[in-house]
């Protein structure tokens, strides 16, 4: 018997969908072995979540967005700057950025405007892809694989004041000068940020 992969039409047709909409974008494909007990997790997950994947935005809110200053701010708080929008997730040491997992039936789109809403309360609006990363776990005895697929946008804020989801989150801030200590996915997205 071949073996399965887990995944991967669905992986490469949601990639499929994502450059027929945005154009060309970076596509990291990073391949994981994975024990007998990682695949069946892995695989468990799929089975029981229909899993594929998540999707992340990267918001960037400017100056002109922002709230307006409550009656004790002075006027100088108000050049503020444009911003980015980090989470601390959970029992993680670093920032990244806002969303989760794609649900069944939801493009990576909707998903990481949805998640965005749940953690943090910002209603955003995808404008583009930054990059996708393809994970393929591979099981090391049997060579199936497992794919999964995570997508990490650029969008534009739309509305609402950041309320974290504290159930998941440590915090969330609009960041005008980034934090040292960022999440690996995003790094390279930052060295772009004025």
């Amino acid at each position: 018997m071949p073996p399965e992969r887990i995944n991967a039409d669905e992986v490469d047709r949601r990639l499929d969908r994502l450059h027929e909409r945005y154009g060309e974008f970076p596509v990291a494909e990073n391949c994981e072995p994975l024990t007998a007990e990682q695949f069946a997790e892995w695989t468990d997950d799929v089975a029981a979540y229909d899993y594929i994947g998540g999707a992340y935005c990267w918001i960037r809110r400017s100056e002109s967005e922002a709230p307006p200053l409550s009656e004790s701010m002075s006027e100088e708080a108000a050049d503020d700057g444009d911003r980015v929008l980090l989470i601390m997730g959970r029992g993680a040491g670093h920032w990244g950025v806002p969303g989760g997992g794609i649900e069944d039936g939801e493009t990576a789109e909707a998903a990481a405007e949805r998640e965005v809403g749940e953690e943090v309360a910002i209603d955003c609006s995808v404008s583009d892809v930054l990059f996708v990363e393809h994970i393929v776990g591979t099981h090391e005895e049997t060579g199936s694989e497992v794919h999964l697929c995570y997508a990490f946008f650029e969008a534009d804020y739309v509305d609402g004041e950041v309320a974290i989801q504290s159930g998941e989150l440590n915090g969330a801030c609009w960041f005008r000068e980034l934090p040292a200590d960022l999440h690996p996915a995003i790094e390279d997205r930052a060295h772009e940020w004025p």
